[in-house]
């Protein structure tokens, strides 16, 4: 009979449902000894089982019984039968692959994963590229299995060699590509841009691509090497861009430092443009931007004011409107109902109050944005700001942890407004509709979140059970806001 034939005969015949349970546990007895010894269990067996192995066996099984078969047993059957292998060379005949122990598996693993840096190096050499010595030893880092960036390329390297070794390839011209800090001059480049001259691809370099995933990893390892060691990725190119940040859901909430984590989750994108500045890598200033309205002069008169202002504008500012307290929202709708409600303290064509300061409204549309970020720290740190950073957020994990991203940065000046478990629990119990619950994986995700300004805070969601937004809410962030107006125009008579 001929090999062709001697497969097809070995694949009809043992890839019947009813060998498909005795096979299954042959082999995971075979994998865990290193060899051919050992029982293969099968419990409750089929009637359809009790034939094919009967038939095969000689014996006289019957169904409901368990029966075990030892290995060595197996192999004399078949050495005996017409098919004439071994039990290694059946597997190969029925799926085309050896079969191999544990052992034999974690070493075929541990040299792919050695060849898939020795054929980027050659891709590398092919190009006329050296790599860098503190590409190296990123490198060196990332293949003992102990480098940021490791688990993001043992994923990919899990889903394909080729979309592996692409990433890591993209991602070492790129830094190439930058210089190094403390040697050459680094000269500045837009991230597009350097994404298209090693890839092709725009927007290869992107935080929701693999490649760039890996490319802001190692960067992020030298400019904070005492904080970040590996940053978990379980998403595959999941994420939309938001407003020209870049966007990547990293699920782990426990393993992570707080950089790594926020930057990941885009909560804070300044930080992740400071990193790639620090590089030179520019980054899209003018799609990240931030809503404020505020009472302010123009034209030697007093006037309210509702503006955009992009991440250029704000670093370019050389002076910033004096303000009393900044009141910020993440919701749209709810900074357009403010601003509808706004007291009519400082109308079109009045004096205004005498020191030029007034309270200002921002909205963040959802995680702050880094020309938010960057116009909180400059008010802070120029002084322009007398009072808090009054932030009103959902209560949620998501809410939480876009507060926590404030709290970290301006502890001294955030203040909860209408964000606390008082609120939280008042609210809830006057509320008449049910509202959206938290599910069971919100649940789990919340007993990890620590809100920061009042930790008590997620232990009361929980005990609540539903979710709380800033919509149902307005009224009381309404007569704050009028209130924060009204007490300025009065210590301003």
């Amino acid at each position: 009979m001929g090999k062709t034939k001697l497969v097809a005969a070995a694949q009809d015949y043992f890839l019947r449902p009813g060998m498909s349970r005795f096979l299954e546990a042959a082999w995971k007895r075979y994998e865990g000894l290193g060899r051919v010894g050992g029982k293969a269990v099968v419990r409750e067996l089929t009637p359809e089982e009790c034939d094919a192995l009967n038939g095969f066996f000689g014996m006289y099984l019957r169904p409901g019984q368990e029966a075990g078969f030892r290995l060595e047993l197996f192999e004399s059957e078949l050495l005996q039968s017409p098919f004439a292998c071994t039990l290694a060379e059946l597997h190969e005949r029925l799926y085309e692959e050896p079969l191999l122990s544990r052992a034999d598996r974690e070493l075929v693993r541990r040299q792919s994963w050695q060849a898939l840096f020795m054929a980027t190096e050659r891709r590398l050499q092919a190009e006329g590229q050296d790599i860098p010595k503190h590409i190296s030893q990123w490198w060196a880092r990332v293949r003992a299995g102990d480098g940021a960036g490791y688990r993001t390329l043992k994923e990919l390297w899990g889903r394909g060699e080729a979309l592996a070794s692409e990433a890591l390839l993209h991602a070492t011209l790129a830094w190439r590509r930058l210089g190094w800090l403390d040697g050459e001059t680094i000269k500045p480049i837009r991230k597009p841009v350097l994404a298209a001259e090693v890839s092709g691809n725009p927007h290869a370099l992107d935080l929701n691509q693999p490649a760039g995933r890996l490319f802001f990893q190692a960067l992020l390892s030298v400019s904070y090497p005492g904080e970040i060691k590996d940053v978990p990725d379980r998403a595959a190119e999941t994420g939309q861009p938001s407003r020209g940040a870049d966007d990547f859901d990293a699920d782990a909430l426990d393993t992570e430092s707080d950089l790594s984590r926020e930057v990941l989750r885009n909560l804070d994108t300044l930080a992740a443009r400071e990193v790639y500045r620090r590089w030179g890598v520019l980054d899209d200033d003018f799609s990240s931007y931030v809503h404020v309205f505020y009472s302010g002069r123009h034209q030697g008169r007093w006037a309210p004011r509702g503006e955009v202002w992009t991440l250029a504008q704000v670093e370019s500012m050389s002076e910033l409107p004096p303000v009393t307290e900044l009141y910020v929202v993440e919701n749209p709708a709810v900074y357009a109902s403010l601003i509808e409600s706004s007291a009519p303290v400082y109308g079109e064509g009045q004096d205004g109050p005498r020191s030029g300061a007034a309270p200002m409204l921002l909205c963040t549309s959802g995680p702050a944005s880094a020309a938010a970020l960057r116009l909180l720290d400059l008010y802070v740190r120029s002084g322009r700001l007398q009072g808090s950073i009054h932030y009103s957020g959902d209560y949620d994990g998501k809410g939480i942890a876009m507060a926590n991203v404030l709290w970290r940065r301006h502890g001294a000046c955030f203040s909860p407004w209408r964000f606390d478990s008082e609120t939280y629990g008042t609210a809830v119990q006057g509320m008449i509709a049910g509202g959206l619950s938290f599910s069971l994986e919100e649940c789990r995700q919340l007993m990890k979140l620590r809100a920061e300004w009042q930790p008590a805070l997620s232990a009361k969601l929980l005990e609540g059970k539903r979710k709380l937004f800033q919509e149902e809410l307005l009224p009381l962030l309404e007569a704050d806001w009028r209130q924060a107006q009204s007490k300025r125009e009065a210590e301003n008579r």
